[in-house]
């Protein structure tokens, strides 16, 4: 987030497609910008595997934007559309029946972009609220099995909160090693919460996958049926 240029390098071994320097995105000067997340896109939606999509995450109080890039068979030169989302500070991205889950972390919440890569007569992506613990939590870490997203949330203080609710310019920072962190279980269809789990130690969750069900879990609901899903390990109850 210090002005730099980010170049991507996706290699995907499994079908032996490498792509090198697919697109760079410049963050503004300064610490309030930076990228948290690439993914390809999912062929169930519709889109071609040439396409990447960057999270750029923006401070408060200026909104998140997604970005587009896509490569054309004719042009060496890949083009970048960037979509503003509504509200600042998203994490995650991650394909769930041809739509786009993110987080939108300042409120706790899980989102969706219906419709990725089109937009309305105003020029915006169809986004849908789907769940939220609330303002008092922030969120990050995303993973999706079975119509269900997991979802790590952190306990903010309540100063943060107090700040936030005032709109002030003032933002208290969250110490990441001392906060309160819990995984909580959404079913996506329904919008309602499963259930939740306080995890043991403190600190701020970063990101939740499940590699042993799929490789590609870290931006791709697990679903049934998939191609190349396997069964979830055992568990170990002592």
């Amino acid at each position: 987030g210090s002005g730099l240029v980010y170049q991507h390098r996706l290699v995907a071994r499994g079908t032996g497609l490498a792509l090198e320097q697919v697109g760079s995105v410049r963050a503004a000067p300064g610490p309030r910008e930076h990228i948290n997340s690439v993914a390809l896109s999912d062929s169930a939606a519709g889109v071609p595997r040439s396409t990447q999509w960057v999270m750029r995450a923006h401070m408060e109080p200026r909104p998140s934007q997604l970005v587009q890039i896509a490569h054309g068979a004719s042009s060496a030169e890949p083009s970048l559309h960037v979509w503003q989302l509504d509200a600042p500070a998203c994490h995650a991205l991650v394909w769930w029946r041809g739509s786009l889950l993110y987080l939108n972390s300042t409120a706790g919440g899980l989102a969706m972009i219906q419709t990725p890569g089109q937009a309305d007569e105003r020029g915006m992506p169809s986004l849908r609220q789907l769940w939220a613990a609330g303002p008092q939590y922030f969120a990050k870490g995303l993973a999706v099995v079975d119509d269900v997203a997991y979802i790590g949330l952190s306990l903010k203080s309540s100063a943060s909160v107090l700040l936030g609710a005032n709109r002030s310019r003032q933002r208290a920072r969250m110490n990441r090693n001392d906060v309160s962190s819990e995984v909580v279980a959404v079913d996506i269809t329904q919008r309602t919460l499963k259930w939740r789990v306080a995890l043991p130690r403190k600190g701020l969750v970063n990101s939740i996958s499940a590699p042993d069900m799929h490789p590609e879990s870290s931006w791709r609901a697990v679903l049934p049926g998939m191609p190349g899903r396997r069964s979830p390990p055992p568990s170990c109850e002592g």
